[in-house]
């Protein structure tokens, strides 16, 4: 007996003919996706080139509380205390005592600054210390609204001739406190759906330069860092949440301030200062400093090995650790 096959048809068995993901969806939902992700890169090019032509608007951290490491000296001294400027109260943490509590007594000698401040001495290499003092901080200052993770050490030295002590401790400072800082101030920053981080990296994060070794492994990961970071929090949808990667090439003062390439010319501390907050008030996701060293990263990928070594030994880069251990 003949069965009637077309009343006896499953429409939920097996056949590609009767599943709406056929090789014609399939095919009609991957272009619909292709065109969404033309319009999604097309806008943010037009978004970035009108950001390039009209600044974003910066935004008022009045009342916010910033935390700066480094802050005893250099670089992270001038970014507490124009951080101080611009409203914010500030704490600060370093590892050298009596030039922290100077940093603190200049902010609040200021006449136009009447923010508090707080000061803690921590050596970031050792993570007992470390956890102690975001102990303290938690307890005593509450919330953190922008981290600004600029302490940082280097060897100056090539590989063979770094010890394992040496190492650990670059390691230490120039990442882990980076990464354990900001998880412990993190969760408030998303729970408020407001907050910064900062890290500064350097070029060194994107070109890799004999005599730091260790150092510029740590920029890689500092930059690989932010990075990750910034694409977690877009899928969490922590859009209140910020990252900044700062990069600067050689600065006229701290660890390198004896170095001397022939190019390009040493940024005054000052000016890096000023382009990094205007950085973190616009909320980029990378500052270079100066601004044209964005054009080191693609051009390294972009040349041969061979040419793009060949422009580095031009500039002096290869060599200018080493004649800064002759001071």
């Amino acid at each position: 007996m003949c069965e009637n096959t077309d009343s006896n048809k499953n429409p939920n068995n097996d056949d590609e003919s009767y599943l709406p993901a056929g090789p014609l969806f399939k095919m009609f939902t991957l272009l619909i996706e292709l065109l969404v992700l033309i319009q999604r890169v097309i806008l943010s090019i037009l978004k970035a080139v009108f950001e390039a032509l009209i600044s974003p608007r910066p935004k008022d951290i009045r009342g916010q509380t910033v935390l700066v490491t480094g802050s005893g000296n250099g670089l992270g001294k001038l970014l507490a205390i124009d951080l101080a400027k611009l409203g914010a109260h500030v704490v600060l943490v370093d590892l050298d005592e009596e030039a922290n509590e100077a940093t603190k007594s200049e902010i609040k000698e200021a006449k136009e600054m009447g923010q508090h401040v707080y000061a803690y001495q921590c050596d970031l290499s050792k993570r007992a210390d470390l956890h102690k003092v975001i102990g303290q901080i938690r307890k005593e200052v509450s919330k953190i609204d922008i981290l600004v993770n600029c302490a940082g050490m280097a060897n100056g030295r090539i590989l063979k001739d770094c010890s394992e002590h040496a190492i650990d401790r670059v390691f230490e400072v120039n990442v882990k406190s980076q990464i354990l800082l900001t998880k412990a101030f993190l969760s408030g920053m998303i729970d408020r759906q407001r907050g910064h981080i900062v890290n500064v990296a350097s070029i060194s994060g994107f070109i890799g330069v004999s005599g730091l070794t260790d150092y510029c492994a740590t920029k890689f990961a500092s930059v690989g860092f932010s990075e990750a970071l910034q694409r977690e929090l877009r899928l969490t949808k922590a859009h209140g949440v910020h990252v900044t990667a700062v990069c600067p090439a050689l600065l006229g003062a701290g660890m390198f301030g004896q170095c001397s390439p022939r190019f390009p010319a040493a940024v005054e501390l000052e000016c890096a200062v000023q382009q990094i907050i205007d950085g973190v008030l616009t909320n980029r996701t990378v500052v270079f400093i100066p601004k044209y060293m964005k054009l080191a990263p693609p051009l390294k990928e972009l040349l041969p090995v061979r040419a793009f070594n060949a422009i580095l030994d031009f500039i002096g880069v290869t060599s200018f650790v080493k004649e800064s251990n002759r001071h």
